[in-house]
C-alpha cells in the first residue's frame, strides 16, 4: 500500500501512511548527517548551533544598546535582528525599506521539525516546492538541508525512481538510421556568396559531412543532402536543431526531387547526443576561424573537404572507434602514405609498373630481419606501424588529428613562425631540430622532433636492410684461423655446459627449409610462436663508483647511475667500473685526476640544488603574479604608482611579520613593486584588456559608439570613447579607448582618431555601428560634421543621438528676469562668504553656535549639473543664518531675506531645481536605453503640465520649500504676482521641453512593440509585412511570454529569441545598442582628473585609464608564462 500512495502522488493517502515514514529514526539519521554536513563548512555557515544562536541573540542586543556604534555592530545590526516572540527571543532577518515581512533564523535542533511539518503539510513536495514553502518565513534553510531530509523520506525515494523509468531512451542500433542536419551561421565572416555551411551527421557512428551554402533555404540544403544520400544512402529519420519545421520543409523538398525516397522528419531528443552534436559544430566553427586567422585568408569553402576529413578522424572514447572506422568498418587510407613503402620511394614513383616493381622487391627481401624481431619480442608490423606513425600519436588514437595553431610536439599553443620540413606543423623553436645546411627562401622551417625521430629511425631501418642483404655470403664464407684440437674440445664443453641453461631456439631459415622438406608451405602460425626467453638481472650500485663520478638515483623504479657533474642518467647496464670510467674520461678528463673527495662534495651539491632550485623558481613565479594582482587595484584606485612600494609592501610586510613570522615577510620583500614595475605591470594589464575587448567586439555583429572630449592639467585634448556591444546573452558596456588629439578639436580630428583605432588597429568595420552618441557639439554632430558625414556613407542606417542629459541641462536654462535676479543676487552672495577666508571662518562659527545643520555655503559652477539645485537649496536651509551675518557687513543683502517675495522666489527655484536634479541623476548610470529615457522625459512633461494647472488654482504643495514660506509668511506675500512668475516659468520649460525633445522624434513612436511585445501597438509599427506577421506570432506564444516577464533585462529577451525570430531580434537590438547620453565618458573625465594631477602631468594616461574604467578582468595566467620571474632586489 506504500508504494501505491506514492505512485498516486495524492497528499491525503501520503497523510494516511505517515507512520512508515518513522520521524524517531529519521531524526537520528537526520541529525548525524547534519554534523558530517557541518563538519566540510567554514565558520560562517548558515546553521547555527544552539550555543551560536543564543550567542549571535547577546551580540545584537549588545550592538543596539551601544550609543556609538562600530563597524563589526553595524555589520551584524543590518543582517540580523531580535524580536520577542510568545515570551522566548527569536532571531530573525534584519527588516529593510525594501520588504517587511519577518523571515526568522533556525538553530541546528530546531531544523527537523520545521522540515518534517513543512513536507508533510504540502504532500511529499519536492526540493523546489520546499524551498519556495520554506525560504518565505525563514531565512537559514539552504538547499542542501532540505535535500538531506529528502534522502531520508522512505516515500518520495520510492516515487523518484518511478519517475526516472520516463526518462530512458532507446539507444540506436543501425549506422544511418537517424542523422542530423545544422547550419552554421558564417555571415560575419563570409567567403564570397557562400554564407552558411551544413553539417550532416550520422547520430551512431559520428560520421560528418560539410557543404557549404549561400543561403539556408531549404531547397539548396535538400540539394547538398543528395549529394551525400547517393553515396552512403538516406537515413530513416533527419532531425535538426533548427525546429521540426525546418526539418519537415528539408523533408517534403527530397521528397519532391526525389519521390521514391521516404523520410520522417523528427525532433532532436532530451539527451546527451544533442549537446554533443553542438559541441561538434562548435569545434567545426573554431577549427575554421583558427585556419582563417592562421593563413590571413577568408576562403574557407576551399578547406571545408580537409576540416570533413580531420572531423572524422579523431578516436570516439564512447564507441572505441573512428567515425570512419563505425562507418566503412576501415580506417581512413591516404594513398601510399600507407604502404609499407619508404616516402623517398614513394616520391620517385610515378607508372603503375613502378609500383608493382617495388611491391616484389618487398616481398622478395630476405626473412633476416624477420629472425632480428623475433629475438626482441616485436614483429614487422609494429616496426612498420612505429615508422609510419609519430610516437605522440600512438600512445593515443584519439590525439591524431590536425592541431590549428598549436605545436605538433607539445600541443602547446604557438604563433605559427615556425613551420616543419616534413609535416608543414606548426612547431616552436624550441621543439624542432635546425636544418643542417641553410634552405633560401625558407628561414623559418625547421624539423620537428618527432619527424626528426621517425626519419632516423627511417633510415636507421634502411641501412640494415642493405647491410642484410651482405651477411648470408658472409656468414657462407670459411674461416681462415685455424683451432687446435684442444682448443675446440673445450669449447664444445663449454656449449654443452651452456645448453643446460638457453633454450633452444628455430631460426627463421631453419623453418623455412623443413617446412619445404616437409611438403608444406609454412603458413601455419603455430609453429612460430616461440619466443626467446631473456635472462636479464639489475646491476646495482657500490659506492666505490663515486670515484668516477656517478651516484645512483631511482628512474622508474630501476637503479641508474647519474654524473654528478653533467647530470646524465646513463642505463641500468651501464652501472660498470669500465663504462662509467669512459664516460668521466670522454667528457670530464679535465677533472678525472681529482679526488674521491672531490666527488663526494659535488654530490652533495647535487642533492641539494634542485630542491632549492625549485624553491626559488616557485617563489619567483608567486612574486610575479603578487605584483600584478598589487598593480590592478592600484591603477583602480587612481593612486600613485609609487604607493605599492612606500605604503602597500611595507604594510604587508609588517602584517606578516607580525601574524606569520620572518619567513613569510622575507617572501613578500621579493615581490616586486617599484614604480617602474607598477607602470609597466599596468601597460600589460591595460594591453591584455584591450585585446579581449577587441575579440569581444568582433564577436558582435554590432555596436554603437559613445563619445565626448576634455582638456587635462597638462593642456592636452583627450578623446574618450565607450562601446556597446552584444556579449553573453546580454548587452555589454565597456570603455573604447582613449586618444590624444595632437592640434585642433576639429572634426576632421576627431574622425582620424577614430578611424585609426576603429578601423586601422581593431579591424572593424563602420558599416556594423548602428548608433553614435555625443553632446551635441557641432564638430561632433553638426551638419557639417566629417564624423557624421563619414559614418553615415559607411552605415546609412547609423542613428545620431544627442545626449538626453546635455538637452535637459539646455531646457533649463531659460529663466524669466525676475527669477534670474534671485539667481544673481544668490551668486554674489555665496562668492562674498566663501572668497574670503575671515567670512569663511566666521560664518562657520556663527552657523556653529546657532545650530544649524550646515556650516558651509556651496560654489556654483555653471559647467557642473546638479550645482545649482544644490547652492539654492543650501541657501534656503541657512538663510536665517545669513540674515544674521550680514546685517553688519552687507545690510543691503541681509535686506533680500526680510523680503517675503524675494524669500518665496528662493524657494520655489530651489523646489524646482532640485526637481530637476532628481530627473537628472535618474538618467545618469549605465545600460539605460533611448526608451527608458524618452519615458522619464515625458513624465516630466506631464507633471510639468499638471504643476501648471495647480498653480492657477494656488495649489503649491509639490514644491514643499515654497509652501513651507507660504505658511511662515500669511497674508504679507503678493501671491497673485508670485502665482504669474511660476506660470511663466513653467510655460517656458514645456516649451523648451518640446523644443529640445520634439514628439516627432520620440524613439518610442512606431518601436513600442520593443519594450514589450506582447502588448497590442498603439501606433503604426516601422516594420515590414513579414516582420509584422512575425511579431504577432510572438505575441502569442505563452512560453515567450513567460521567459519576457522573467528575463532581467529587454535585450537578453531579445538575444534568446534571435535564433528564433531573426528579422525582429537584430531591429529590437539595433535600436537597444544606442546610447541615450555621454554619462559614461562624464565619468572617464573625473577619472581623468583624479589620475592626472599637477604632479603627475607627464603621465601616459592612456593605460591606467583603461585599468581604472574597463570592468574586463587580465588574464594573469597568460600574462605571466610569458615572462621570466624574478625577485625583488
Amino acid at each position: 500500500m506504500m508504494s501505491q500512495s506514492v505512485g498516486d502522488g495524492n497528499p491525503s493517502s501520503l497523510d494516511a501512511n505517515e507512520p512508515e515514514i518513522e520521524p524517531e529514526n529519521m531524526r537520528e539519521k537526520f541529525f548525524r548527517s547534519l554534523a558530517v554536513l557541518l563538519e566540510n563548512k567554514s565558520n560562517n555557515t548558515k546553521i547555527f548551533s544552539k550555543a551560536k544562536y543564543c550567542q549571535l541573540i547577546r551580540e545584537v542586543k549588545e550592538a543596539k544598546a551601544k550609543a556609538r556604534k562600530e563597524s563589526v555592530d553595524s555589520r551584524r545590526l543590518a543582517r540580523f535582528d531580535v524580536i520577542l516572540v510568545q515570551g522566548n527571543e527569536r532571531l530573525i532577518e534584519a527588516i529593510n525599506g525594501e520588504t517587511d515581512k519577518v523571515r526568522y533564523y533556525l538553530h541546528s535542533e530546531e531544523l527537523f521539525d520545521i522540515l518534517h511539518d513543512t513536507h508533510l503539510s504540502i504532500g511529499h513536495g519536492g526540493r523546489t516546492r520546499m524551498e519556495k514553502e520554506l525560504q518565505a518565513k525563514y531565512k537559514n534553510i539552504t538547499k542542501e538541508v532540505i535535500m538531506l531530509y529528502l534522502t531520508l523520506c522512505r516515500s518520495c525515494q520510492q516515487k523518484n525512481s518511478k519517475l526516472k523509468k520516463v526518462l530512458t531512451s532507446k539507444p540506436m542500433k543501425e549506422v544511418n538510421s537517424r542523422c542530423q542536419v545544422d547550419l552554421i551561421d558564417m555571415q560575419l565572416n563570409p567567403d564570397g556568396e557562400y554564407k552558411f555551411i551544413m553539417h550532416y551527421q550520422d547520430l551512431r557512428t559520428k560520421l560528418s559531412f560539410l557543404r557549404s551554402l549561400k543561403s539556408k533555404k531549404p531547397k539548396e540544403v535538400a540539394h547538398a543532402l543528395l549529394d551525400i544520400f547517393t553515396i552512403i544512402g538516406a537515413p530513416s529519420v533527419l532531425q535538426s536543431d533548427n525546429g521540426r519545421e525546418f526539418s519537415s520543409q528539408i523533408v517534403s523538398e527530397l521528397s519532391n526531387i526525389w519521390p521514391e525516397l521516404k523520410i520522417v522528419h523528427g525532433k532532436p531528443p532530451p539527451c546527451q547526443s544533442q549537446s554533443s552534436v553542438n559541441q561538434t559544430n562548435e569545434d567545426i566553427q573554431d577549427r575554421i576561424i583558427s585556419w582563417m586567422q592562421t593563413n590571413h585568408s577568408s576562403h574557407w569553402a576551399e578547406f571545408l573537404w580537409f576540416i570533413q576529413m580531420t572531423q572524422n578522424q579523431p578516436y570516439h572514447r564512447g564507441m572505441q572507434q573512428t567515425p570512419f572506422e563505425g562507418t566503412f568498418s576501415s580506417e581512413a587510407r591516404l594513398g601510399l602514405c600507407h604502404s609499407q613503402l619508404t616516402e623517398e620511394l614513394i616520391a620517385s614513383l610515378n607508372p603503375e609498373n613502378k609500383l608493382e616493381q617495388a611491391d616484389r622487391e618487398l616481398e622478395s627481401m630476405p626473412g633476416a630481419p624477420y629472425e632480428e624481431n623475433i629475438e626482441t619480442g616485436t614483429d614487422s608490423s609494429d616496426i612498420e606501424e612505429h615508422l609510419s606513425t609519430p610516437a605522440g600519436a600512438m600512445k593515443n588514437p584519439a590525439e591524431n588529428r590536425v592541431k590549428f595553431v598549436s605545436c605538433v610536439v607539445c600541443e602547446k599553443e604557438c604563433s605559427g613562425a615556425h613551420n616543419c620540413v616534413s609535416c608543414d606543423g606548426n612547431v616552436h623553436a624550441i621543439c624542432g631540430v635546425p636544418p643542417q645546411r641553410d634552405t633560401e627562401g625558407c628561414p623559418y622551417r625547421i624539423t620537428c622532433s618527432l619527424c626528426y625521430e621517425t626519419t632516423t629511425m627511417k633510415r636507421k631501418h634502411d641501412e640494415i636492410q642493405r647491410s642484410l642483404t651482405g651477411q648470408p655470403s658472409k656468414m657462407l664464407k670459411p674461416s681462415e684461423t685455424p683451432f687446435s684440437s684442444d682448443k675446440v674440445g673445450d669449447w664444445m664443453a663449454k656449449q654443452a655446459s651452456l645448453d643446460f641453461f638457453v633454450k633452444k631456439k628455430h631460426t627463421f631459415s631453419e623453418y623455412s627449409s623443413s617446412s619445404k622438406r616437409n611438403g608444406t608451405d609454412g603458413s601455419r602460425p603455430e609453429q612460430v610462436k616461440t619466443r626467446r626467453v631473456h635472462t636479464s638481472f639489475t646491476r646495482k650500485y657500490d659506492p666505490s663508483y663515486i670515484e668516477f663520478g656517478f651516484v645512483a638515483v631511482i628512474d622508474g623504479e630501476v637503479l641508474k647511475p647519474q654524473c654528478i657533474i653533467c647530470g646524465d642518467i646513463l642505463a641500468n647496464e651501464a652501472m660498470k667500473p669500465s663504462k662509467l670510467k669512459r664516460h668521466l674520461y670522454s667528457k670530464h678528463k679535465e677533472i678525472s685526476s681529482q679526488p674521491k673527495e672531490f666527488f663526494e662534495r659535488k654530490s652533495s651539491e647535487l642533492k641539494s640544488r634542485p630542491k632549492q632550485m625549485f624553491n626559488v623558481s616557485h617563489i619567483n613565479i608567486s612574486a610575479l603574479r603578487a605584483s600584478y594582482k598589487v598593480a590592478l587595484p592600484v591603477a583602480k584606485s587612481k593612486t600613485p604608482y609609487t604607493i605599492a612600494e612606500t605604503l602597500v609592501k611595507d604594510c604587508i610586510k609588517e602584517v606578516c611579520l607580525e601574524m606569520l613570522g620572518e619567513s613569510a615577510a622575507k617572501k613578500v620583500a621579493q615581490v616586486p613593486l617599484s614604480n617602474d614595475t607598477i607602470a609597466r605591470r599596468i601597460q600589460e594589464l591595460a594591453n591584455d584588456m584591450e585585446d579581449q575587448l577587441i575579440e569581444q567586439v568582433k564577436e558582435a555583429k554590432y555596436f554603437s559608439l559613445q563619445l565626448d572630449e576634455c582638456k587635462d592639467i597638462a593642456n592636452m585634448i583627450i578623446l574618450l570613447v565607450y562601446v556597446r556591444f552584444e556579449h553573453n546573452d546580454d548587452i555589454k558596456e565597456e570603455f573604447f579607448f582613449s586618444a590624444s588629439l595632437p592640434t585642433n578639436t576639429t572634426s576632421s580630428e576627431v574622425y582620424e582618431a577614430l578611424k585609426n583605432y576603429v578601423v586601422n588597429k581593431c579591424g572593424l568595420e563602420f558599416r556594423f555601428c548602428v548608433g553614435l552618441c555625443s553632446d551635441g557639439a557641432a564638430s561632433m554632430t553638426g551638419m557639417h560634421s566629417e564624423v557624421v558625414t563619414h559614418i553615415k556613407e559607411l552605415a546609412p542606417e547609423c542613428k545620431i543621438t544627442h545626449c538626453f542629459i546635455h538637452r535637459e541641462s539646455l531646457a533649463m536654462k531659460k529663466v524669466s528676469a525676475e527669477l534670474n535676479s534671485v539667481l544673481t543676487d544668490t551668486v554674489k552672495i555665496v562668492n562674498y562668504v566663501k572668497s574670503n577666508s575671515l567670512n569663511s571662518r566666521l560664518f562657520s562659527l556663527l552657523c556653529d553656535n546657532m545650530e544649524a545643520d550646515h556650516k558651509q555655503l556651496l560654489l556654483h559652477a555653471e559647467i557642473r549639473w546638479l550645482t545649482r539645485g544644490k547652492v539654492l537649496s543650501r541657501m534656503f536651509e541657512i538663510r536665517n543664518e545669513l540674515l544674521v551675518f550680514l546685517q553688519s557687513k552687507k545690510p543691503v543683502w541681509s535686506q533680500l531675506f526680510r523680503d517675503v517675495n524675494w524669500t518665496a522666489r528662493l524657494a520655489y527655484l530651489s523646489d524646482i531645481f532640485s526637481i530637476f536634479n532628481d530627473l537628472n541623476v535618474s538618467m545618469q548610470g549605465k545600460n539605460a536605453t533611448c526608451f527608458s529615457m524618452a519615458d522619464k522625459i515625458e513624465g516630466q512633461k506631464q507633471k510639468l503640465e499638471a504643476w501648471k494647472n495647480r498653480v492657477s488654482t494656488d495649489c503649491y504643495d509639490m514644491f514643499h520649500n515654497l509652501t513651507t514660506v507660504i505658511h511662515e509668511v500669511g497674508n504679507d506675500l503678493d501671491i497673485a504676482h508670485l502665482r504669474k512668475i511660476i506660470s511663466e516659468h513653467l510655460t517656458n520649460l514645456l516649451d523648451c521641453f518640446e523644443l529640445y525633445f520634439p514628439s516627432k522624434e520620440d524613439p518610442r513612436v512606431g518601436n513600442s512593440w520593443i519594450q514589450n511585445p506582447f502588448l497590442s501597438p498603439k501606433d503604426n509599427l516601422n516594420l515590414t509585412v513579414t516582420l509584422q506577421d512575425n511579431l504577432l506570432k510572438l505575441a502569442t506564444d505563452e512560453g515567450l511570454k513567460m521567459n519576457f516577464e522573467n528575463t532581467a533585462s529587454l535585450a537578453s529577451f531579445w538575444i534568446k529569441v534571435k535564433d528564433e525570430y531573426p528579422g525582429l531580434a537584430e531591429v529590437a537590438l539595433k535600436s537597444l545598442l544606442l546610447f541615450p547620453s555621454t554619462s559614461l565618458c562624464e565619468t572617464g573625465f573625473s577619472a581623468l582628473s583624479v589620475i592626472k594631477t599637477k604632479h603627475r602631468n607627464s603621465l601616459n594616461i592612456h593605460y591606467p585609464l583603461r585599468v581604472a574604467l574597463s570592468s574586463i578582468q587580465p588574464r594573469l595566467d597568460k600574462l605571466t608564462s610569458k615572462k621570466q620571474a624574478h625577485s625583488s632586489h
